[in-house]
């Protein structure tokens, strides 16, 4: 399993991180050696999963990627869009 920290771009810099029972999020930037709290960030966990894509990325542009439009107006994708979609994170567990 890993840990999601939403609301932190990933740091530039040499820094500690803390992450509190509470889902709160620490830094102590080097060489400063004082813990602030990132705000507006939250550590969540993330679940064994397979590749995670970009889903959204499908569509954009003018016409969507996939070929075949169902009844309702719904787009399905073909298994080799999917494969070539971008991966965003790499599956994890089973």
């Amino acid at each position: 399993m890993s840990i999601l920290i939403k609301g932190m771009e990933m740091p530039t810099d040499g820094c500690k991180v803390i992450i509190s029972p509470d889902r709160k999020v620490w830094v102590n930037e080097w060489p400063t050696r004082g813990y602030r709290r990132i705000e507006n960030a939250e550590a969540v966990s993330v679940p064994p999963h397979g590749r995670l894509i970009d889903a959204d990325a499908l569509g954009k542009g003018d016409r969507p990627i996939g070929k075949i439009m169902m009844f309702g107006g719904e787009y399905v994708y073909t298994q080799t869009e999917i494969d070539n979609a971008p991966t965003i994170i790499e599956a994890e567990g089973e």
